[in-house]
């Protein structure tokens, strides 16, 4: 179910942990100092000399002369530790007809994805396969492929290299990494939000997901249990439901549909489609179709209280560049008052990292606007956009990570103030079955002529089978 008022740090934490897809775990790597990749040891490039395969050509073209100077000199940056530039100009060669040699072209599939540039290195590591590079660039792939979604696809490629290597420690990892994604999985969660308009939510929640025989059919069956309170009003009100989802991984557009029935306070059925466009699972182009529980959606006991619904209709998308990645969305929704509202969310995120691959700035827009105004929900009848910087930071080990972001908004037109926005999500395995994590948010914003302030945590014990 699309939820705007879902904080950031809240969500990634709920389905995994957030990853800095620029890092691949090769057993060539030394140990970052900080950096952040799903929950994971995390891996990052050491730099060494390079040496070329001399040419056997006794005149050069200066077309030749020029793109074997340039692969020298990809292999100077890259033993200079600039990946981004290393990985562009590599890339540009290779394109251009330069032929590296297998240990060239590894570095620059390596410093493509170290720097966020997942579907070109791909194309890359793949070329690597059956050669001497083979264990690196099939585990790179593996780790690809995992980080994607794809465990059932990496899981192979992993016991592929360690037939090759029967001590790969990155390969042993990522088949212990995998394991947690292919497991079935119970997760019981209990917390608690609450704003400025004496709004109160309670909830807890139980939810099993498992996979078939192959891994590429996902589902999950979560029930339910919430309390809203609206004070001085005095309004409070119960909630049960139960949802189904499901996800087919191996067919076109991978496919993922939901069922939610509501019992109370209003018995009710909900439902919706998520379809892949375009675009690879590191960088996809997402659309959106769902009937929704517009109380529970609008964070709004009054809206719940009145059963109201929305028809919504959105589409998302991810994009890496290597310059950074931006990230877009827009959702109209149809609400059963006959009101519409339309939101947007653009987000860039710069390769430049100053303080370190796991600490990232950003630069990002909101915007809100209504058909008309209704006291049951947040609609500003002048609309709503902000503008927003924002910093956020991840660090992880073999069995723990932690995240955590905050960021300063200013009013770009209608109703919006000054705001701020904080979260942080953190997560430790106490074995090989269990997890536990925590998940707080807050915020301070400009609503209904009034200053506006809410907060979230929750708790979560994770147990696999």
């Amino acid at each position: 179910m699309a939820d705007e008022n879902v904080p950031l740090g809240a969500m990634k934490a709920k389905h995994g942990p957030p990853l800095v897809v620029a890092l691949f775990g090769l057993s060539s790597l030394c140990l970052a100092n900080s950096a952040f990749a799903a929950g994971e040891r995390v891996l990052t490039p050491a730099a060494g000399n390079l040496s070329l395969a001399p040419s056997r050509a006794l005149n050069l073209t200066p077309n030749q002369q020029n793109l074997l100077s340039g692969l020298a000199e990809v292999a100077q940056l890259y033993a200079a530790v600039n990946h981004e530039a290393a990985g562009t100009k590599g890339l540009a060669l290779i394109q251009q007809g330069a032929k590296p040699n297998d240990d060239l072209r590894l570095k620059i599939a390596n410093s493509l994805a170290w720097t966020g540039r997942l579907n070109e290195a791909y194309d890359q590591y793949a070329l690597l396969l059956n050669g001497p590079f083979d264990a690196e660039a099939r585990l790179a792939l593996a780790n690809a492929a995992r980080w994607q979604g794809r465990a059932d696809l990496a899981k192979p490629m992993y016991s592929q290299v360690l037939a090759l290597d029967p001590s790969n420690t990155g390969a042993r990892e990522g088949l212990e990494y995998g394991d947690r994604d292919l497991r079935p999985s119970t997760t019981l969660s209990f917390g608690r939000s609450k704003d400025s308009q004496d709004m109160e939510t309670r909830y807890l929640t139980v939810a099993h997901r498992w996979r078939d025989e192959s891994g590429s059919k996902v589902y999950e069956v979560e029930t339910r249990a919430l309390q809203d309170r609206l004070d001085p009003a005095g309004l409070k009100l119960q909630e049960r439901d139960i949802t189904l989802r499901f996800q087919a991984l191996d067919v076109a557009y991978e496919p993922k549909v939901y069922l939610n029935v509501q019992g109370t306070p209003k018995a009710a059925a909900y439902g919706g489609i998520r379809l892949k466009v375009a675009g690879a699972s590191d960088a996809p182009t997402q659309v959106y179709l769902d009937r929704l529980n517009w109380g529970i959606t609008s964070v709004s006991a009054k809206a719940l209280n009145a059963g109201l619904s929305a028809i919504h209709a959105g589409i998302d998308t991810r994009q890496s560049f290597s310059v950074g990645e931006f990230y877009g969305r827009a959702s109209v929704y149809r609400v059963s008052d006959s009101n519409t509202l339309l939101t947007t969310s653009l987000k860039f995120t710069p390769s430049w990292r100053p303080l370190g691959p796991g600490i990232k700035a950003y630069v990002a827009t909101d915007t809100r606007d209504v058909r008309f105004n209704t006291a049951n929900y947040w609609s500003p009848t002048q609309g709503s956009g902000t503008a927003s910087v924002g910093l956020l930071a991840e660090w992880a080990q073999k069995d723990w990570f932690f995240y955590t972001a905050g960021q300063l908004g200013t009013p770009l037109y209608g109703e919006a103030g000054n705001s701020w926005s904080a979260s942080a999500a953190a997560k430790r395995w106490l074995n090989k079955d269990y997890a536990v994590g925590v998940n707080l948010w807050g915020l301070s914003s400009r609503r209904d002529g009034a200053n506006y302030r809410a907060r979230a945590v929750s708790l979560n014990l994770e147990k696999l089978w």
